[in-house]
């Protein structure tokens, strides 16, 4: 049996009061790079990193609200607060997710913990199955627990130092010339959404992107670690705005994927500018998002799975 996660969650209003009608963020990253001689995930068998493009990043965003609710005629404030991580690599195990969930869960009360991977066909083998052999893994175990201590660390640092903050939200319908779906053409999600947090004094605290494209500019061919595409979009906003930029993939399935053009790294930094680009323009148009309680729902079911591997 495969085992499933859904998850549902969104900044929704109920019949509560959020405290001084704002929110409470913060954001950071952190740097995990796999060392020269990881296996890379994602085509074929047996293709290690001999050098890098560009780092790979940990990225989180922990939301607070304070809700008042009504209990016997007095006024209880309680804490919501989730944690929302980006990890630039091709997917992490429900394993491994579980790891940070529960040691994120053991040091703080009341947080929900959302992990999400950017799908990057040039980082490293975290699943297992990109090694050697058919039959060999390609996880390095080592590199695997220092990812999950140091997405554990900055999640709880982050969880303790939130502050006051206000939300903008955008989304639209953005066709990117260079996307495209080769197994079905037609379906195709080209919905843009951009969700950003900002201080008291103006300054961009974080933003969370939301589109569907594999990044898999760099091909088959390819021996450097590289964010792919991604790392152009994150060098955009980051030229633009001041906070942690987060890239949260969309309904890419099998196959939505770049066009190859010539699968350079320059070619990568483009086409990721460009989503940048029209992130910032989407973003411009963004409306206020008001703090409400956080409403969050999780279920696990299993479904039937044949694999002859």
């Amino acid at each position: 049996m495969n085992r499933l996660l859904i998850v549902f969650f969104g900044l929704l209003t109920l019949p509560a009061v959020c405290v001084g009608g704002q929110f409470w963020v913060s954001a950071g990253q952190v740097d995990v790079t796999p060392p020269i001689g990881s296996y890379l995930a994602g085509y074929g068998k047996d293709r290690r990193a001999l050098g890098s493009y560009d780092s790979l990043w940990v990225k989180a965003v922990v939301i607070e609200t304070a809700v008042e609710t009504g209990e016997q005629d007095k006024d209880i404030t309680t804490r919501e607060r989730l944690a929302l991580i980006t990890v630039d690599n091709i997917g992490l195990t429900r394993p491994d997710i579980l790891k940070i969930e529960r040691a994120i869960k053991s040091q703080q009360d009341n947080i929900e913990v959302v992990v999400s991977s950017t799908h990057t066909h040039a980082g490293p083998d975290v699943v297992g199955i990109w090694g050697p052999a058919l039959w060999r893994s390609g996880r390095d175990e080592n590199y695997i627990q220092q990812l999950v201590e140091k997405t554990v660390a900055l999640v709880v640092d982050l969880a303790a130092r939130t502050q006051p903050a206000r939300s903008r939200v955008a989304s639209r319908t953005v066709p990117l010339d260079w996307v495209e779906n080769i197994s079905e053409p037609e379906l195709l999600d080209q919905r843009l959404s951009v969700l950003q947090f900002i201080d008291e004094h103006g300054v961009t605290l974080a933003t969370l992107t939301n589109y569907a494209c594999h990044p898999t500019v760099l091909g088959p061919e390819n021996t450097r670690v590289s964010a792919d595409y991604v790392y152009g979009f994150y060098a955009t906003m980051a030229d633009a705005l001041d906070g942690v930029h987060l890239f949260m993939q969309g309904s890419i399935g099998g196959w939505v994927q770049p066009l190859q053009g010539d699968r350079s790294h320059a070619l990568a930094v483009k086409l990721g500018r460009e989503l940048g680009q029209q992130t910032l323009t989407t973003l411009s148009a963004g409306q206020a998002n008001p703090a409400g309680p956080l409403n969050f729902r999780a279920s696990t079911v299993d479904i039937p799975l044949e694999n002859w591997g």
